[in-house]
C-alpha cells in the first residue's frame, strides 16, 4: 500500500491515473472539452480539446463528474500546450475541495480496480 501511494505522488499533492473523463473548460469566451486521464489536486492533463489553449491561458474548468447537482469549478493556468492537449495548473483551491477530489478519485480507482479483477 505504501508502495502505492508514493507511486502516486508527485508534485502537489496525490496525482491519479483515471479513467478517461470528460472535462468542460471555458477559456477567451469559448466553450470546450477534453478528456483528462491524469489529476491531482495542484493541476491535470488533457487531450482531444476542441478549444485549442496556449501556455499561460486562464481558463475556468467544470468538474461534474464528482458531484453532478454541484459543478465543481476551478480557476487553472494552462503550463503546456501542444495542438490538442494541454496541462493545467489549479488555482487557489481550498483545502475542503483538495480533500473532495482525492477522495472522489481514490475510490474511483479501487472501484475500477476491483471490477478488473
Amino acid at each position: 500500500m505504501a508502495d502505492e501511494i508514493k507511486s502516486l505522488t508527485k508534485r502537489k499533492g496525490l496525482r491519479f491515473q483515471i479513467v478517461p473523463r470528460t472535462l468542460r473548460y471555458r477559456a477567451r469566451d469559448q466553450e470546450g472539452e477534453a478528456l483528462i486521464s491524469d489529476i491531482s489536486a495542484g493541476g491535470c492533463y488533457a487531450v482531444e480539446a476542441t478549444v485549442i489553449l496556449s501556455p499561460n491561458d486562464l481558463v475556468l474548468i467544470f468538474l461534474d463528474f464528482i458531484d453532478p447537482e454541484n459543478i465543481l469549478e476551478i480557476e487553472a493556468l494552462v503550463l503546456r500546450a501542444d495542438e490538442r492537449e494541454f496541462a493545467l495548473k489549479f488555482l487557489n483551491v481550498s483545502d475542503e475541495l483538495n480533500i473532495k477530489m482525492v477522495k472522489f478519485f481514490a475510490a474511483d480507482i479501487r472501484k475500477n480496480k476491483l471490477q478488473s479483477e
